[in-house]
């Protein structure tokens, strides 16, 4: 089913972030919506995914299951790779199916480590694999990139294009590359309001 948003609207403390705020996401689409930090692209996300409300407009076709990467890793520090990795999927996935998720991001030698001991960019690619784990009709990512160099931007890219075939995915972004890492169709924010 498609997601349309339809004359979206949402304050903060009288402050105006958008209103009038139309997309349409056709189901298994891939978009990036590109805009410069600070326009509401993360608050659009939070909406979207039910962790903020609208103060206007509405919201239809939204799917039952929905994964988000933010912007920080919101890892558990004390958990390995491994566990976080496998958190947002439940029973569904074993360890083995994890394990090769993470060598495919490039983690081959950090499965078992905590998360705590893992640099910024291991933890992003963590991240990004829980996520992509969690095996959601929509995944929302919020500069999935960021802290990445350029090797693993490309690595991690194609892997979520190999295990989101099927998702609707939607990417906020400053950055035109990252958008086309990943075959999204380009939407800037100034046409959404």
């Amino acid at each position: 089913m498609d997601i349309k948003i339809t004359d979206l609207k949402k304050t903060y403390q009288n402050r105006t972030v958008f209103e009038n705020l139309n997309l349409t996401v056709k189901k298994s689409e891939k978009i990036a919506i590109m805009g410069e930090s600070g326009c509401g692209k993360t608050t659009l996300l939070k909406i979207i995914s039910g962790l903020e409300k609208a103060d206007g407009g509405r919201i239809e076709g939204l799917p039952e299951k929905i994964s988000f990467v933010f912007q920080e890793d919101r890892l558990f520090e004390k958990f390995t790779a491994l566990s976080n990795a496998k958190f947002a999927a439940g029973k569904n996935i074993g360890d083995e199916t994890a394990r090769e998720h993470l060598i495919e991001v490039g983690l081959t030698d950090s499965t078992l480590q905590t998360a705590e001991n893992l640099s910024g960019g291991m933890k992003r690619r963590v991240s990004i694999v829980r996520a992509v784990l969690a095996k959601a009709e929509l995944l929302l990512l919020d500069e999935p990139f960021k802290g990445l160099d350029e090797e693993n931007r490309e690595n991690v890219s194609n892997y979520i294009l190999k295990n989101t075939a099927d998702t609707t995915v939607i990417l906020v972004t400053h950055d035109r590359d990252e958008a086309e890492l990943l075959s999204a169709d380009i939407i800037k924010w100034e046409d959404l309001i």
